[in-house]
């Protein structure tokens, strides 16, 4: 008889139940053959997950904390583990999955971060003439195949004024070289005090490397919705592929006459259909790493009662905080109060959850209404800020210097690396 693994929980100090994950499993990268390789929730600490209604799987971290932390351990991450394919179970159900794109280590005080969110492998650049100032295009990309077959492909277009092509393609050579492969960088040093050694974990679903390539399909003719994004999700998203579609013979045009990213042409295509009475359209990657697409239902399908969210309003059959999913939710305490005219909703008090968050010590996930650029910008730029997990920019305080070119890394042939 096969026994079904237990769902771990504890106790924090106040005696809240804390639910964990039954395990966090890291696997080699997609591109190379997602490979098991370890299961690290006996020494993660303070996991948090974040789901969103538009994308799916968003955001992911955890820590090893002082009191498991191992230096060779964390240093074997941080080198070793950028990129590799993360994935969430809850007893048996599948809970959140996505790419580990950083890892922070403080160790006696010194904080170092090793990040994939800079990463480009495929650049290409339009210069303006210094005489006539006209536009000027060089063809084909400048790639690194290594890191593109470890990372998948991270493209940027590059924007040089009043520069010759053979000026720009030294740009777009030097640009490569710098931001191939992940830059370990300084963070900080605590010179007083006493700071915990503690190695962070952090990953973003697979949703936003839809932001990494540039649309190439489309002509600028008029298409069904459901077409063009499919069409996109097949050619221009590579770590994704259509799933179950719902029909939307909405009419869109095609393509675009300046650079857009896979994601931002389905926001955009997303919002073709944007009738106030009817709920909004949304694409969901899922944990096959598949994508959905259909119309949110209106009905609300969770109800929040007794400090609880249930299945529904009888309020007897509270459902499992860790297997939520962002969707419409409603707190009858409010009343039926009437929506306001014109709208989708049902009750003028339902809460479309755009956002879950859920951690190892909380009870109850928390929701917001996080809009689905908050962190995914559309363009892809080296000079864009951004928190962690916009692929255009860098994480907050660690802005590269004016002119900084620091010595590429490439992983040590002789060192641990798990996948030469």
């Amino acid at each position: 008889m096969t026994r079904r693994r237990p769902i771990r929980r504890g106790f924090s100090a106040n005696g809240v139940v804390e639910a964990q994950h039954t395990s966090i499993d890291v696997y080699r990268p997609v591109k190379l053959g997602g490979r098991f390789e370890e299961n690290i929730r006996p020494w993660i600490v303070d996991w948090v997950d974040i789901k969103r209604l538009i994308g799916g799987d968003w955001e992911a971290y955890g820590t090893m904390s002082d009191e498991k932390f191992n230096i060779e351990v964390a240093q074997f991450w941080f080198y070793n583990r950028i990129g590799f394919d993360l994935r969430c179970r809850y007893g048996g159900y599948r809970r959140w999955r996505g790419m580990i794109d950083e890892v922070e280590i403080t160790f006696n005080g010194l904080t170092m971060r090793n990040s994939l969110i800079p990463v480009r492998n495929a650049i290409r650049a339009i210069y303006t003439d210094p005489d006539d100032h006209e536009p000027q295009e060089i063809v084909g990309w400048t790639l690194n195949q290594d890191s593109i077959d470890r990372f998948g492909r991270r493209e940027e277009i590059l924007i040089d004024d009043d520069s010759t092509e053979t000026i720009t393609q030294s740009h777009v050579d030097k640009e490569l070289l710098r931001l191939a492969w992940p830059q370990p960088e300084f963070v900080s040093l605590a010179t007083t005090g006493e700071t915990p050694n503690k190695c962070i974990i952090r990953a973003s679903g697979y949703v936003k490397t839809f932001a990494n390539k540039y649309v190439t399909v489309g002509d600028g003719t008029a298409d069904d919705v459901d077409n063009y994004i499919s069409d996109i999700l097949q050619t221009d998203c590579e770590f994704s592929e259509p799933g179950i579609f719902e029909v939307n013979s909405t009419q869109i045009i095609t393509g675009s006459d300046v650079p857009e990213t896979a994601w931002s042409e389905i926001l955009r295509a997303l919002g073709m259909d944007d009738d106030p009475e009817l709920p909004p359209w949304l694409l969901r990657v899922n944990r096959d790493l598949t994508s959905d697409l259909y119309r949110l239902k209106a009905e609300p399908t969770l109800f929040w009662m007794n400090g609880a969210f249930h299945a529904s309003l009888g309020g007897r059959n509270a459902v499992d905080a860790w297997m939520i999913e962002p969707q419409v939710m409603w707190d009858p305490r409010w009343g039926n109060i009437k929506p306001p005219p014109g709208s989708w909703k049902v009750h003028g008090n339902d809460i479309p959850a755009f956002e879950l968050r859920m951690g190892d010590s909380q009870v109850q996930p928390s929701v917001t209404n996080a809009e689905p650029t908050d962190s995914l910008q559309a363009t892809l730029s080296t000079e864009d800020q951004g928190d962690h997990g916009d692929p255009g920019g860098f994480p907050p305080g660690w802005e590269l210097p004016p002119g900084y070119r620091p010595e590429p890394y490439v992983p040590d042939p002789d060192g641990p690396d798990p996948i030469q």
